[in-house]
Order: structure tokens, then C-alpha cells, then sequence
């Protein structure tokens, strides 16, 4: 009996030590002994808050007030858009809705975000919502947007720990000009591992295709920079770069991006798309991913199959001056119109393997 004994806790110690040390990490997929989040891309389509001044403390913002101009000061209870408080709260509570849905049965990992005006609706939203329940912190700063919106990302503090933030600027050929910073963060996911992430809002096709195409380069070169620069000093980062590239995946300036994997481009090569212009979908928002971030054998990782476009039947409205429907937003000019965005959101599952459940 006390032989017995002694070999089955040495064969537990045996495959203990297996597990933990990774040799069966197949066997873990199957036996389930993993979790996996969603990462969310979204442009909220001018998430104001109903205050008639810019909202920001930011010197660089203020001193854009008079370029900017009207915008902002329509989004408000007495502007021209009538933007007042129970508007405000119904698309703050279908966002927040939209994300638990997108988060099937869970809260998402990672929410990044665009057009959005400060921090006040980035705290709206994360404690005065059903999301309060999600425990999320966030990582924002006032951009010089000529425009007066940012990019920011929301993250679940009980699995992401934040190492640093940084907001990489733009510098647009026209000096003039001002867009949105580049959001860096880097941290660690669930004690595993370290990632990356870049959330993005390049310069739009204003002025035509052409004329606007240096604008979104320049954005490309400027995240090509740091993230070329992680990949040579760790080949085996795990990167995650999201955003609204104003531009297809197979369009010159994403095409610079060449050392990242972009996962939207079999959905633009099957012509499905985010955004409807002129009754032709359009495929600007986009998740890419390093290399490694697709490698089974690492404690992180994804497929590219795991990307997908959220086209629940609410975010959508029939088409009446083409076919089909479109993503149901605010409003349409100066008519309120009771949706929540222009673009529909894009998201990725990640996996990684819980060791803990083994023991």
C-alpha cells in the first residue's frame, strides 16, 4: 500500500512538472485548460460630452479652438445637434451595451477606442454604465487633433497590468495641420506575458485620395518606427496594432506595415467593410498582429480566423439611397437619428493557457 502510494505521487509530480514546463501544451488546448478575451477596435463616432467649451485642460487642444471651430460647441444641450444629457447617456449605455454583447457572455480584455473628446466620457462610460462591472482602467491623453478628438484604450485591470504608456506623435506634412497621437501601451497579460498595443485614427481622405495619401503615410512611417524597432530588438514580440486607418488593407500606406500580419484582409478580399460610402462597404478599421502573436506553442496567442466584424441587426439600418443596410449612426447632418456610429466595430479572440488550473 505505501508503494502504491509513493508511485502515484511521483507520477503527479511527473505531470505537474510536464504541463508547467510546456511540453504538453496541445493537451492543454484540448482538455480546455485555457481562457480567451476579445480585443475591440471601435470608433464611436463623436463621443462628446454635452459641455459647450472644449472639455480638455490641454494646452495644445485649447490652442486649436478656433481651428476646430463650431464642432464641439454644436454638441451641446443648446448647439445646433441638441446634444444634451439624455442623448448623451442613451449612446453611452449602447456602447456600453454593444461591448458586453461583443464580449459573449464576459467582459472583453481590451476596448480601444476612437472619436472620442476627453477623459469625461472615457469615465462616463466605465463607471456609470453596466461596464462599472468590468473593472476597467484607462489609458488617454488630450491629442493636438485639430478636430478635437482622441484615441484611448480600456483595459480590465484584473488581467492586464500597464508597464508604460506613451502617445506617439504625428507629424503631418503640412506642418500646419494637427492629428491624432498614436496610443502606445505595454504590458503584461495575466503574469504570462508581455504585449504591445498601438490604437489608431489616421488622417481621413479629406481632399480626395491622392492629395490625403501623405498624411496617412506619414501616420504609417511613424508607427512602422516603434514597432520595427520592437521586432528588432524581440522577434518574438507579441504586437496587437488596431485602429480606423482611414485606408484598405491593401492600400499603399498600410502596405508599410509590412512586418505585421493584417488579419481584415480576407474580409476586404470578400468585399465586407465597416463603414458603407456611396453604398460601397469599406474596410478601414483593422486589427494587425506580429508573427508570434500566432504562434500555438506561446502562452498568448491567436488565429488568424479569430478576427471578425460586429454586425449585430441593431447596429444596422436599411440603405434608402442604395441597397441593403448601413451602420445606423447619431446622426445624419443635423438630424438626430438615435444610433450609435457610422463604422461597425472589429474584434479578435486571444487565448492563453491558465497553468493554474492544472495544479
Amino acid at each position: 500500500m505505501k508503494t502504491k502510494r509513493i508511485l502515484l505521487t511521483t507520477a503527479a509530480i511527473t505531470l505537474l512538472f510536464t504541463v508547467l514546463s510546456g511540453q504538453q501544451k496541445g493537451s492543454l488546448m484540448e482538455r480546455g485548460d485555457f481562457q480567451s478575451f476579445h480585443f475591440i477596435f471601435w470608433n464611436l463616432e463623436n463621443f462628446f460630452d454635452t459641455k459647450s467649451d472644449m472639455g480638455s485642460t490641454q494646452p495644445e487642444k485649447e490652442s486649436n479652438q478656433s481651428e476646430i471651430g463650431g464642432a464641439l460647441q454644436e454638441f451641446s444641450a443648446f448647439g445646433k445637434m441638441r446634444w444634451g444629457r439624455r442623448r448623451f447617456v442613451a449612446k453611452r449605455d449602447a456602447i456600453a451595451k454593444t461591448i458586453m454583447d461583443m464580449g459573449e457572455g464576459g467582459f472583453p480584455l481590451f476596448v480601444g477606442v476612437a472619436e472620442i473628446e476627453n477623459r469625461y466620457v472615457l469615465n462616463s462610460l466605465i463607471y456609470d454604465s453596466p461596464l462599472s462591472f468590468g473593472r476597467y482602467g484607462i489609458v488617454h491623453k488630450d491629442s493636438p487633433d485639430s478636430r478635437g478628438i482622441d484615441v484611448a484604450l480600456l483595459y480590465r485591470r484584473d488581467l492586464f497590468r500597464v508597464l508604460s504608456a506613451d502617445f506617439i506623435r504625428v507629424v503631418l506634412p503640412d506642418t500646419a495641420r494637427t492629428t491624432r497621437d498614436i496610443l502606445y501601451a505595454r504590458g503584461v497579460v495575466d503574469n504570462l506575458d508581455t504585449l504591445h498595443i498601438f490604437i489608431n485614427h489616421w488622417p481621413s481622405k479629406f481632399g480626395g485620395e491622392k492629395l490625403s495619401r501623405p498624411a496617412r503615410e506619414a501616420a504609417a512611417y511613424a508607427l512602422k518606427r516603434v514597432c520595427d524597432s520592437i521586432l528588432d530588438v524581440n522577434s518574438m514580440a507579441n504586437i496587437v496594432v488596431a485602429g480606423d486607418f482611414n485606408d484598405t488593407p491593401d492600400s499603399e500606406p498600410m502596405k508599410l506595415l509590412s512586418k505585421l500580419v493584417n488579419l481584415a484582409g480576407r474580409f476586404h478580399s470578400d468585399k465586407q467593410g465597416t463603414i458603407k460610402y456611396r453604398g460601397v462597404w469599406e474596410l478601414i478599421d483593422q486589427i494587425l498582429v506580429s508573427e508570434n502573436l500566432l504562434n500555438k506553442d506561446e502562452p498568448v496567442y491567436s488565429e488568424p480566423s479569430n478576427f471578425s466584424i460586429f454586425n449585430a441587426p441593431y447596429l444596422l439600418e436599411r440603405d434608402k439611397a442604395f441597397t441593403g443596410f448601413k451602420p445606423k449612426r447619431t446622426y445624419i447632418g443635423p438630424r438626430y437619428n438615435g444610433g450609435i456610429s457610422d463604422h461597425l466595430p472589429v474584434r479578435l479572440l486571444i487565448y492563453f493557457y491558465t497553468f493554474a488550473q492544472c495544479m
